[in-house]
């Protein structure tokens, strides 16, 4: 299959934000994490850039997922395409769970000045297993699953994107997108999990697999235009502004992770309002002045996808070696996060040269 370069050059800039992302809630960002140097949610600037992230980084990961998806079941056989998606989601988690993240708890209780093998011995022993950021995967291979499952039963049902809708038509369907995370979350707030997975976060994740799936067969991800983004530019510059004024002003109006309140009406709305412009931005200005492959980028997005999946202990590693340094946290999250990103893409290709590996990865 011809690969598509601004797409693999997108897919490389979200991995490269997880990875700072993990990175800024060491140091007061909002969310949960193996090890902090900084309490939770204690820095604004890193709360906000969190949760910017959040909004549109994982949708878009599945959203491209979908797309990549539908590619590769039309030209596979039924059976090929689910084992495909057994050996590249399902192995990935089972290493991380069983040993990565037993390993990445170690590192964190060696960084509090624990001894780094008793912590291990004792994380095995009381099975401390989780998928970690892998959850991700496992959502994916959920959702490959129904959709192959859907395609079974409704072999000759198929629905086709051709084009983005219009603007207002589309302003409609992500309010109701929000409105539905709102309901949601009244009952499983953010932060809250079921099998690892923050259900709360899970109506956009869904519509957009499956805006991937249908948008392939007309390349609708490849089609997107400045004149269609324009509007959204907009829409999310005024969400943004929006963000600010509320996380700074704190409105008591309730918690904005969940609950019948209007911070969370607000934060449910504001989460689809704001990522679409992004991701429509990032599908158009990427494929404008990234649309080409370089050696050095096949070569990084061949690595992406085992950077996503070892970048918890390197970050925990690098964090905890950074935490004897004199530096503000901003300057910290640049380090570690570059460290983090450098060091992944280096074991990544080490692990590449495994006999095996590159079938998985």
């Amino acid at each position: 299959m011809e690969r598509n370069a601004s797409l693999d050059h997108i897919r490389i800039g979200l991995t490269a934000l997880v990875v700072f992302h993990h990175t800024a809630l060491v140091y007061g960002g909002s969310g949960s994490w193996y090890w902090r140097e900084q309490p939770d949610a204690s820095n604004m600037v890193l709360v906000i850039f969190n949760c910017i992230n959040q909004s549109f980084f994982m949708g878009f990961f599945f959203l491209l997922a979908g797309y990549f998806s539908a590619a590769a079941l039309a030209r596979k056989s039924t059976n090929t395409f689910l084992w495909d998606r057994v050996v590249r989601l399902g192995l990935p988690l089972l290493a991380y769970y069983f040993l990565l993240s037993p390993f990445t708890i170690a590192l964190a209780s060696y960084a509090d000045g624990d001894s780094f093998f008793s912590s291990l011995s004792y994380a095995w022993q009381n099975k401390l297993f989780g998928p970690g950021p892998l959850w991700f995967v496992a959502a994916l291979l959920s959702m490959s699953i129904g959709y192959l499952l859907l395609r079974r039963i409704t072999p000759k049902w198929s629905i086709s994107i051709q084009s983005l809708p219009p603007y207002f038509a589309l302003l409609g369907v992500i309010t109701g997108l929000g409105l539905v995370s709102f309901s949601i979350r009244i009952w499983l707030p953010v932060g809250e999990e079921v099998l690892w997975m923050q259900l709360g976060y899970f109506a956009p994740y869904i519509f957009l697999f499956a805006v991937g799936v249908f948008s392939h067969s007309s390349h609708l991800l490849e089609r997107i235009t400045l004149q269609q983004c324009k509007p959204w530019f907009i829409t999310s510059f005024v969400a943004l502004l929006l963000l600010g004024w509320a996380l700074t002003t704190r409105w008591e109006l309730g918690g904005f992770n969940g609950g019948w309140n209007l911070n969370a009406l607000f934060y449910a709305l504001w989460d689809p309002l704001f990522s679409t412009g992004v991701m429509l931005g990032m599908l158009w200005s990427f494929r404008r002045w990234a649309g080409r492959a370089s050696a050095l980028s096949r070569i990084v997005a061949r690595r992406a996808y085992a950077v996503f999946i070892i970048h918890p202990p390197v970050v925990v590693f690098g964090s905890a070696l950074a935490s004897h340094l004199s530096m503000g946290p901003l300057v910290k999250l640049i380090i570690v996060g570059s460290f983090g990103v450098l060091s992944c893409l280096a074991l990544a290709s080490l692990l590449l040269l495994v006999p095996g590996v590159k079938r998985v990865l």
